[in-house]
C-alpha cells in the first residue's frame, strides 16, 4: 500500500506542477510573438521529453518483456532485439509521431478557419 500512495503523491505533485508551469504564460501580458516564442520552447522541451527519456525507457520495456517471454517459453535467441520487438518499437514510434502530427495540423486548420470566419464577419460589418 505504501507504494501505491507515494506513487499517488508523485502523480499528483506531477499534476499540480505541470498545470501551475502551464498555466503561468497566461498569467503574463506579452505581445503575441513572445507568446508564440513560448510555446514554441515549450513544445520542444516536450518532443526533447520524449526523445531522451520516453523511447528509450518504452524500448527497454518492450525488450526485457520479449526476453522474459522467450524464457519462459523456453526459446534461446541469439540477438538482444528480436524482429518483433523491434517491428513494436518502430510501429509505436511511428504511430505516436502521426498522431502527434495529425492532432497538430487539425489545431491548426481549426485556427485557421476560425480566423477567415472572423475576418469575413467584420468585411460583412464594413459594407
Amino acid at each position: 500500500m505504501g507504494d501505491i500512495l507515494q506513487a499517488f503523491f508523485v502523480f499528483l505533485a506531477l499534476f499540480v506542477g505541470t498545470f501551475i508551469c502551464g498555466y503561468l504564460p497566461s498569467c503574463i501580458s506579452a505581445p503575441p510573438h513572445a507568446m508564440n516564442k513560448i510555446a514554441i520552447f515549450g513544445g520542444g522541451t516536450i518532443i526533447g521529453a520524449a526523445i531522451i527519456v520516453v523511447l528509450p525507457e518504452s524500448c527497454g520495456i518492450l525488450i526485457n518483456a520479449q526476453n522474459k517471454l522467450d524464457t519462459l517459453q523456453g526459446v534461446t535467441s541469439t540477438s538482444v532485439v528480436t524482429k518483433q520487438v523491434a517491428m513494436a518499437i518502430g510501429l509505436a514510434i511511428t504511430f505516436g509521431f502521426t498522431l502527434m502530427l495529425l492532432i497538430d495540423e487539425t489545431f491548426k486548420i481549426i485556427k485557421e478557419r476560425q480566423i477567415m470566419s472572423q475576418i469575413e464577419t467584420q468585411k460583412k460589418m464594413e459594407y
